[in-house]
């Protein structure tokens, strides 16, 4: 039982694919993070637009 445990454990074949499993999470996370933040920027200048395209349509008005 002690060999199989000390074969496993210097088995590095799968490091490699949990060492990417670990970056595409980490990648996705800052994805998720960065667009959320700037769908709220985006969100904001639209509707900052959208009162002085309002306000200019009332002045003409």
């Amino acid at each position: 039982m002690t060999k199989v445990f000390t074969q496993f454990m210097a088995d590095e074949a799968g490091a490699g694919a949990v060492e990417y499993a670990l970056v595409i999470v980490l990648a996705i996370a800052i994805v998720t993070a960065v667009s959320s933040t700037l769908k709220s920027q985006v969100t904001a200048f639209i509707t900052q637009i959208g009162g002085k395209l309002n306000n200019a349509v009332n002045t003409i008005s």
